[in-house]
């Protein structure tokens, strides 16, 4: 009888132990999930801004207003914040909130996270 209660009380932390690693090994994924994705923005955010330079300079080769180039850069700008705070919400309703370890609410917070994972090595 005996045996039974203790093979029975081994099931019951096996099983606890299991999930527990299990739940930890997702938090662990999701950790990694969120950074790549983190990075591929911020490498999106750098091809926008590139492209935005190549635009202006084109512009400015074809000869185009100077107040006019002004407007576009202020429209590309207003877009590129909304773009990145989007971009953020996404990413943070996309996350299960008991996954979740890297914690940022705007594009600020996640590039400084981003930096210091990167000037560590562990991405």
């Amino acid at each position: 009888m005996y045996e039974f209660l203790w093979f029975l009380a081994g099931v019951v932390v096996y099983k606890f132990l299991s999930k527990l690693l299990q739940l930890g090994h997702a938090a662990i994924l999701m950790r990694q999930a969120q950074l790549h994705a983190l990075h591929l923005l911020n490498t999106v955010n750098f091809d926008i801004e590139s492209v935005k330079a190549w635009k202006y300079s084109a512009m400015e080769s074809l000869q185009t207003p100077e107040e006019q180039i002004k407007i576009m850069e202020d429209t590309d700008a207003q877009m590129l914040e909304h773009w990145r705070e989007y971009a953020i919400v996404k990413l943070n309703r996309a996350v299960p909130e008991k996954l979740s370890t890297i914690k940022f609410n705007n594009w600020r917070e996640a590039m400084q996270i981003l930096s210091k994972v990167t000037k560590k090595g562990h991405s």
